[in-house]
């Protein structure tokens, strides 16, 4: 039986994170309780992740259907975590028992966080006996751009921000761009950086989203994650992005976008020496 494990997926966002969590959570020993992402140590740690902070319903009037009731126990339940993150850990904690040995919270945005949060999340489990798994995965920055875009188009909001879904593709990246914190979760190296810090290199799976969906990778992230490999998933689709006219990108449109992350490819190909950034991600080609 796996010991008592604690998945901390910490992003990026739009990198496969939504595709892994319903597969854990999908096993029979698995239990990530209330929901995939809890955003907790982001919303208090990160001024541009304030806005993940459920306002707390403090109406005297009884819930008005079980939906209602419900909501208002998740929200007290997150607040909880808020004003004392020991309970985050009691949670999950209490998760882990019987046949569960599986839990996990998977918000995208904890990359952002300081370096002594991730060591305090690593202490808390540590003192309760639980385990703590690591993952990052990453994304040619141009095409997680452009996904990230589409959804914002499709949902008509995203980073905390609405968004006119007639607004053209181009429109909307530049909006998100604008959004604060933004081109933090395309600094793969310092998130790199501080895990390392904190975790041994065993507890830490660092992968890319080019990669994921192959059988080979595939079977190292669960042999990482001591849990059984169905080859079936890979051909599961989850939040994948909507296929039409008005979310095409014109060639040249991708070529600019991969100017404005330039930094980030080059910053990645001094980690990853060799041909492997190359070979996953938007070449820079002649305009």
């Amino acid at each position: 039986m796996l010991p008592p494990t604690f998945v901390l997926a910490v992003g990026a966002p739009k990198t496969g994170t939504t595709w892994l969590y319903s597969y854990l959570n999908g096993l029979p020993f698995a239990d990530f309780g209330i929901k995939k992402e809890y955003h907790i140590f982001d919303a208090i740690h990160v001024p541009s992740c304030e806005f993940f902070k459920p306002a707390l319903d403090n109406r005297d009037s009884p819930p008005a259907n079980g939906f209602e009731a419900k909501k208002r126990q998740r929200e007290q339940l997150l607040h909880g975590f808020y004003s004392d993150p020991e309970n985050y850990f009691d949670y999950f904690a209490g998760l882990l028992i019987g046949d569960i040995s599986l839990t996990g919270d998977v918000t995208p945005t904890y990359m952002l966080l300081p370096q002594g949060v991730f060591q305090s999340i690593r202490d808390g489990f540590a003192r309760r006996n639980i385990a703590v798994k690591v993952v990052l995965f990453m994304r040619d920055p141009v095409a997680r751009m452009i996904s990230l875009a589409k959804m914002s188009k499709k949902l008509g909001m995203s980073s905390g921000r609405r968004f006119d879904k007639t607004s053209p593709l181009a429109e909307i990246i530049a909006d998100l761009l604008a959004v604060p914190g933004m081109r933090a979760t395309f600094d793969y190296p310092a998130a790199i950086n501080k895990l390392r810090k904190v975790f041994a290199d065993e507890e830490v799976f660092i992968g890319f989203y080019e990669n994921l969906f192959k059988l080979h990778h595939f079977q190292q992230l669960c042999r990482f994650l001591n849990v059984p490999c169905n080859p079936d998933w890979l051909a599961k689709k989850v939040n994948a992005s909507v296929e039409s006219p008005e979310m095409r990108v014109s060639p040249e449109y991708r070529q600019q976008l991969r100017l404005q992350f330039n930094d980030v490819y080059q910053n990645m190909t001094q980690l990853y020496p060799g041909n492997l950034i190359a070979d996953l991600w938007q070449p820079l080609n002649p305009l």
